[in-house]
């Protein structure tokens, strides 16, 4: 039997994958900060009885944070209906094979 290239590789691990997540979101932070600054200049925003002036970059940057915490809120709803609808089923199995 001929060993293979995949053979001799080391299986992943949890610290490995985590430092390329790192790296990753380092490459990440570097691009949103060189488009912050790069887009400094002052707008002004309204929003219903608020108002204010804020740098481009930024607005787009806190508007896109507000834009990804909707998702994770609307995430977190669904995994809690799931979660609920699951432990719904599991109890009625239990009591049927009571």
């Amino acid at each position: 039997m001929a060993t293979t290239h995949d053979d001799l590789r080391a299986p992943r691990t949890r610290t490995g994958t985590a430092w390329g997540l790192a790296v990753a979101g380092t490459v990440g932070l570097l691009l949103m900060l060189t488009f912050i600054l790069q887009n400094s200049q002052e707008t002004s925003l309204k929003f219903l009885w608020l108002e204010g002036s804020l740098p481009v970059g930024a607005a787009m940057l806190a508007a896109s944070v507000i834009g990804a915490a909707i998702v994770v809120c609307l995430g977190a709803g669904r995994l809690l209906q799931h979660r609920l609808a699951e432990r719904r089923h599991r109890h009625r199995r239990l009591a049927d094979m009571l």
